[in-house]
């Protein structure tokens, strides 16, 4: 009778400390979720982790873009007027990167030269580029490509002119139905927006409105936004900084007021493009100066920067505190 109730009282002791158990993981796990959902698409709390050369393909680098599951990475290069392709060995690592293989955006693919802004729909099989060159060279080109991603398979299929907004386009992106799409312009200092009457064909764009980023860098570069389109973000190489704009109405730049920035020269002072993780949780930016691919984790602190081969690729660390999506 007695080794009945000790056991009764052991049993009882057991499933309260399992019970205790998983209250405090479940609030754990809950609070780490609200953390990071809280600073996602936030860049104050964007921290670098690593880098990667892009040297070895272009030594004008303008433009980058990452396939939906982190597993390619495209760079635009101004020098050879080619847009490069890199697998990822571990998506969304660029020390994992290495060169697979890259096409012209001039011949044979289209009329595009000084390749900046660079787009890629959802599926992979539609290519936007923005090219700055001398006219006609200075357009927006849509090409088709055959096989999802494969930038090899791509082929022309129309160009239109933005010149009647801005004399240097320097990147382009749209809104994830394809029925908007935005342009910032290096002349005018201003972010324009044009509506499309069929979705993602560019031939039906017609322009809306435009607001200026002049207050905040006289250097404009990228133009991108969070997936809700309530929140803006542009870079700038006169302050070195990425800048963070709120909109009131979602995807009109009109509403568009100035949050905050982030400065990128502690790796490089003049920043071609950025790209941003789906998730808000990654951010990537392009630099001039220094040819690489810099890697930022939000709620990350910064580890020591990951240096790659001189030749320009090998794997290395992969970058830490954040998921690996």
């Amino acid at each position: 009778m007695l080794i009945a109730t000790d056991s009764m009282k052991i049993l009882k002791w057991l499933t309260f400390s399992i019970a205790i158990f998983i209250v405090v993981t479940s609030v754990y796990l809950l609070f780490s979720i609200q953390k990071t959902n809280a600073t996602a698409w936030d860049i104050s709390t964007a921290g670098f982790v690593a880098s990667t050369s892009t040297l070895a393909q272009d030594t004008v680098p303008r433009s980058v873009f990452f396939k939906d599951d982190g597993t390619k990475m495209y760079v635009a290069g101004d020098t050879n007027d080619k847009i490069f392709e890199y697998n990822l060995l571990t998506p969304w690592d660029v020390t994992t990167a290495s060169f697979f293989q890259s096409t012209s955006t001039k011949t044979p693919l289209g009329t595009i030269s000084n390749p900046r802004g660079m787009f890629f729909k959802a599926d992979g099989l539609s290519l936007y580029v923005q090219g700055a060159g001398a006219a006609p060279y200075n357009a927006i080109s849509q090409y088709s490509l055959s096989s999802a991603w494969d930038i090899s398979t791509a082929a022309w299929v129309r160009s239109i002119s933005t010149l009647a907004q801005d004399t240097v386009p320097v990147d382009i992106t749209f809104d994830d139905t394809g029925a908007k799409m935005y342009m910032h312009g290096f002349a005018n200092k201003k972010v324009y927006q044009y509506a499309l009457s069929t979705p993602w064909n560019i031939a039906t764009a017609s322009f809306l409105r435009s607001t200026s980023t002049a207050a905040q860098d006289s250097n404009p570069r990228s133009v991108n936004f969070k997936p809700d389109g309530l929140t803006m973000y542009t870079n700038g190489y006169t302050g070195a900084k990425i800048y963070q704009y709120s909109l009131s109405t979602a995807w009109d730049i009109s509403t568009a007021s100035f949050f905050q920035s982030l400065s990128t020269a502690g790796q490089d002072g003049d920043v071609q493009d950025v790209f941003f993780h789906s998730s808000g949780t990654k951010m990537y930016a392009l630099g001039y100066n220094n040819k690489k691919v810099y890697q930022y984790n939000f709620n990350t602190p910064p580890t020591t920067a990951v240096s790659t081969p001189s030749h320009g690729w090998g794997a290395g660390v992969s970058a830490g505190g954040a998921l690996n999506w």
